[in-house]
């Protein structure tokens, strides 16, 4: 009540004066970077996170990947692969390696985020340089618009259930109007809808307070996802995964290849997250909670769930010959075959839960990294929720539901976009070992020439041939699966499309990094791992003033603001 009293009070005085409104259109100022021009290279929600917001501790990165783990988009990773055609073990297999390397680069992305306390975007003016950062904050926003809109769709479908178990042919028979080739129907179109109203209050919550969804989700989400895969082997009396046979057979090359791109496809689901990581891993308390808690956690979890959903697509096609590979119609389909009061009520619990997972999920995975993109490309007018509220807006527009029309296209989907972001995983990551994570953080905070970061104009043009080296060979084996005739070679280079772009775009990068050294990196090299961050400590805890120490930072006479080793690199 507190909270809405404030916002009414805010509300008011926004449209009491022209000062008062002007207050209420521009965010909370930066005291890392000016703000009195027309762009800004900062806010209050871009500056390093002051020691009261890092409260993730490793257990709280743990409950993350156990909540994410129990979600509708894991479960339909390893169905979907069954659905297409390989059998129960070939398909935890390539979702187990995909998750495995998932992790890897989650925890190699995560480091810069827990040391500096800095979200993704101003992450990337290091390796690609302030106007370059551009490119990799807008190539995230849009992946992550797709896949907000993808999970709003999802939720729909659960809350479309929800109103069937309790209003039943009132609601599940309303005539549909909307034409067959839009691929939505009018129930499932309102049910989005009203999902997405009912959750928009989760859109203005502080960042650093979400960790304890994830922990709600943690309890309340697996037991209703254990509790419906345990109603998928009774049915079938346990013989699912004996009994179930593969629609299509793949042998010998054919099925290694087949293999691989099932985990480059299962490699996509992780590459938001693997993106994302600066901007959860800034609220880490220790440096070291991030890496070790995420390495196990990830790849052990997402696999036992996405063996669920296998086991219970197998176990479901032993018995009513369908492949139902997503958890909604398969609770649809328990409904059509067992209408009674008990079904009812454990399908709407079973679906509400689901609801919660996806409200959890899409907001640390997809619709907080949007809102921190939306930061850097309007300063002054946009702020983490503000951006949230807007990715809500584009995520609907996109029409996430041809995406999720079949399994196939749903796992193109996957594959195609995990290309692109793979490239921004090894250059930044090789960058910030490179120099041996010492990075001068008044320099990300400007534009200036000064700065130790702008590089040539603005932009990193070694980070942008590495990016895109790494990244266009695989990009017409990409087309090919739209149906495009290519040689093999173009074809199989795609079905290793995440794991090439992202090592051969960070040996790129450092090999130019080592012929082509730019004027600030020596320093940084020449000092012990990190040993910027220590010196830096009073910067980042806001023990010191901050417009001051830029100042220093550009040529001020204040240079004991500055750590001892970047003074020569400035």
């Amino acid at each position: 009540m507190e909270s809405l009293r404030r916002r009414a009070k805010a509300t008011k005085a926004a449209f009491s004066s022209k000062e008062g409104f002007k207050n209420a259109v521009f965010v909370q100022e930066s005291e890392f970077a000016a703000t009195g021009s027309a762009f800004s290279w900062s806010n209050a929600h871009m500056d390093p996170s002051p020691p009261e917001e890092r409260t993730w501790e490793w257990w709280n990165f743990v409950a993350l990947w156990w909540a994410y783990g129990f979600s509708t988009g894991v479960w339909t990773l390893g169905s979907s692969m069954i659905a297409s055609g390989l059998t129960v073990g070939q398909s935890i297999a390539c979702v187990f390696i995909a998750h495995f390397l998932g992790a890897l680069a989650i925890v190699v992305n995560s480091r810069f985020g827990a040391v500096y306390h800095i979200g993704y975007p101003v992450y990337q003016r290091l390796s690609f340089g302030p106007f370059g950062s551009f490119f990799p904050i807008l190539l995230r926003s849009g992946t992550g618009v797709v896949w907000i809109g993808v999970q709003l769709y999802q939720g729909g479908q659960f809350t479309s259930l929800i109103l069937r178990c309790i209003f039943g042919d009132k609601w599940w028979k309303i005539p549909n109007t909307i034409p067959k080739d839009s691929l939505i129907t009018t129930i499932n179109l309102a049910a989005t809808i009203i999902f997405t109203v009912i959750t928009l209050p989760i859109l203005f919550m502080k960042a650093h307070n979400t960790r304890w969804l994830w922990t709600i989700k943690s309890f309340l989400l697996p037991p209703c996802v254990i509790g419906l895969f345990i109603y998928t082997q009774v049915m079938s009396r346990g013989g699912g995964g004996n009994n179930f046979t593969t629609i299509k057979h793949f042998k010998g090359s054919a099925l290694a290849w087949t293999m691989l791109k099932y985990i480059n496809s299962a490699m996509g689901k992780t590459s938001p997250s693997q993106v994302n990581q600066p901007d959860l891993s800034r609220y880490s308390r220790t440096r070291s909670a991030p890496a070790l808690s995420q390495l196990i956690a990830l790849p052990i979890v997402n696999t036992a769930v996405a063996c669920l959903g296998i086991f219970a697509t197998s176990a479901v096609y032993a018995e009513w010959g369908q492949l139902i590979w997503n958890p909604w119609n398969l609770c649809s389909a328990i409904l059509d075959r067992h209408w009674t009061s008990p079904v009812r009520f454990a399908v709407l619990l079973v679906a509400f839960a689901f609801c919660v997972s996806i409200v959890v999920s899409n907001q640390a995975a997809n619709v907080l990294p949007f809102g921190a993109d939306m930061t850097a490309v309007s300063p002054r007018l946009l702020n983490i929720n503000r951006g949230q509220i807007l990715g809500y807006a584009l995520g609907l527009a996109c029409c996430p539901w041809y995406i999720l029309n079949s399994a196939g296209s749903f796992l193109t989907f996957l594959s195609g976009y995990s290309i692109f972001l793979g490239p921004i995983i090894g250059v930044s990551g090789a960058d910030y070992f490179w120099r041996k994570g010492n990075v001068h953080v008044p320099s990300l905070y400007t534009g200036s020439k000064q700065g130790a970061y702008f590089y040539g104009c603005g932009f990193n043009w070694r980070a942008y041939a590495a990016f895109w080296l790494g990244c266009i060979p695989t990009i017409p084996g990409f087309a090919g699966t739209f149906g495009h005739k290519l040689a093999a070679g173009w074809v199989h280079l795609f079905y290793i499309g995440w794991l090439y772009a992202t090592v051969s775009s960070a040996i790129i990068y450092i090999i130019f990094m080592v012929v082509f050294p730019p004027d600030n990196l020596a320093a940084a090299r020449a000092a012990p791992f990190e040993s910027w961050a220590d010196e830096q400590k009073e910067l980042l805890d806001r023990t010191l003033p901050m417009n001051a120490a830029v100042g220093a930072a550009m040529g001020g006479d204040d240079d004991k603001l500055e750590p001892k080793t970047v003074v020569n690199e400035v």
